[in-house]
């Protein structure tokens, strides 16, 4: 279930769920889009960055809790 949209430098790269994984589709490295079976893995299959969860789970569930409540929020690329 797809809970946050992922972005770095403006880009979205993938998303995390509540769980608190990183599903990786396009790496904001090298720039190439995430080979399908390696996008759960949150790693670039293509130049093997690794990306981690600095975010607590805490944020996570607080923001799917808000997404309950009041529906699609915007981020606003904070």
């Amino acid at each position: 279930m797809k809970i946050l949209n992922l972005q770095i430098s403006g880009a979205e790269v993938g998303f995390i769920t509540a769980e608190g994984k990183v599903y990786l589709q396009r790496c904001p490295f090298c720039k190439l889009e995430n080979y399908a079976p390696a996008v759960s893995s949150g790693m670039c299959a293509w130049c093997g960055a690794t990306i981690k969860l600095t975010a607590s789970k805490r944020r996570v569930k607080r923001v799917k809790k808000l997404r309950e409540s009041k529906g699609p929020i915007d981020s606003g690329g904070s």
